[in-house]
């Protein structure tokens, strides 16, 4: 017989990363390495530049907020565009935090240090967010 706890395992993590209520962590995923690519290893020519504001605003406007926005609130409690006007105010707060931090460092406020963090702070943000929905799932089909 089996414990609860080995039933919400390792396995039931892998299976629900790649469920449909994972598709956001995948598309921030995406989203992050594409900004990292353009931003980072491109050149600065004429059609890659409109890609690198795109997604260079994205990062800067929406990526950090919706990562601590869907770590703080629960999807039941408000709707997709709830989140994603929320998210823009919570990146608003956490940019020009991050580049205070940064204007300590060595590194300074350069494109390749704020990408890089602003990166790093998303991708931590958004595994927190995921492993947090999956351990509230789990918890909710336990009372079941």
């Amino acid at each position: 017989m089996k414990s609860k706890r080995a039933t919400f395992g390792f396995l039931d993590s892998k299976h629900y990363l790649i469920s449909r209520d994972a598709r956001w962590y995948w598309f921030i995923i995406a989203l992050c390495m594409l900004t990292a690519a353009f931003v980072l290893v491109l050149p600065d020519i004429y059609p890659f530049v409109y890609l690198r504001y795109l997604l260079g605003s994205a990062l800067v406007f929406c990526m950090p907020g919706y990562a601590l926005v869907r770590n703080l609130f629960s999807r039941e409690k408000y709707q997709e565009l709830e989140l994603v006007a929320l998210s823009v105010g919570t990146s608003a707060v956490l940019v020009p935090m991050t580049a205070f931090v940064l204007n300590y460092t060595p590194w300074g406020i350069k494109k390749a240090p704020v990408t890089i963090v602003l990166l790093i702070l998303t991708l931590t943000l958004s595994t927190l967010a995921i492993f947090r929905e999956h351990r509230k799932l789990s918890r909710t089909q336990a009372l079941r």
